[in-house]
């Protein structure tokens, strides 16, 4: 797997907090900063994910209409049990 590095500027107050944090939860600072970071990265991306407006309706339309019966569950159901239950 190929790394980057990647350098902050912070000030000494935010790298003692970030430190006692990462210290909190059993993780070097640079494992914490990364955990935070992809997490915070993976909320901002999933806000905004956009799906076509065509899928969304029809998305939405399938929704509102409920499930529908399946007539192969529904034939497997509408046999007699081979097994009873005691």
């Amino acid at each position: 797997m190929t790394r980057s590095t990647l350098n902050l500027r912070v000030s000494p107050a935010v790298k003692k907090r970030l430190k006692h944090a990462a210290d909190a939860s059993d993780q070097t600072l640079t494992e914490f900063l990364i955990s935070a970071g992809e997490q915070r990265a993976d909320e901002v991306l999933a806000a905004r994910t956009i799906v076509p407006p065509d899928f969304y309706d029809r998305l939405i339309a399938a929704l509102d209409e409920g499930p529908q019966a399946d007539q192969a569950v529904q034939a497997i159901f509408s046999e007699p049990r081979r097994f009873e239950q005691r």
